[in-house]
């Protein structure tokens, strides 16, 4: 994985920046339970960082680093668990349905518009 696309996610009231390190058939059965693989269509698989809003800019580079840590082949139940078990504490892995996206990271809502002349 060369530079995962940082991706936007609206949930309890605060944007998270994630990072989708599979697109194919994920289910979560609670909160904090690790996502599983399903055979049948499931939802995204990502890293969710989840810390202080202060921190916020370092977790673009903290998301994009764990995600080319990510074992190859996700399916691979003990790689997954081995990755998730040294995750830092302000990241999650979660599965989210693809319409809990709302864009990039970078365009997310709230940030200041470009500066300079509109055409």
């Amino acid at each position: 994985m060369n530079r995962p696309p940082l991706a936007a996610h609206y949930g309890l009231g605060v944007i998270f920046p994630v990072v989708v390190l599979d697109s194919s058939g994920w289910k979560q059965a609670a909160p904090w339970a690790r996502p599983q693989r399903v055979t049948d269509r499931g939802d995204l698989l990502v890293l969710r960082w989840s810390g202080p809003e202060q921190d916020a800019d370092e977790s673009v580079q903290l998301l994009v680093n764990l995600a080319r840590l990510a074992p190859d082949r996700l399916d691979d139940e003990s790689a997954l668990v081995a990755y998730d078990e040294q995750l830092p504490r302000s990241v999650r892995l979660i599965a989210l349905r693809p319409s809990a996206l709302i864009g990039s990271w970078a365009e997310r809502p709230g940030q200041q518009p470009p500066t300079g002349r509109i055409a």
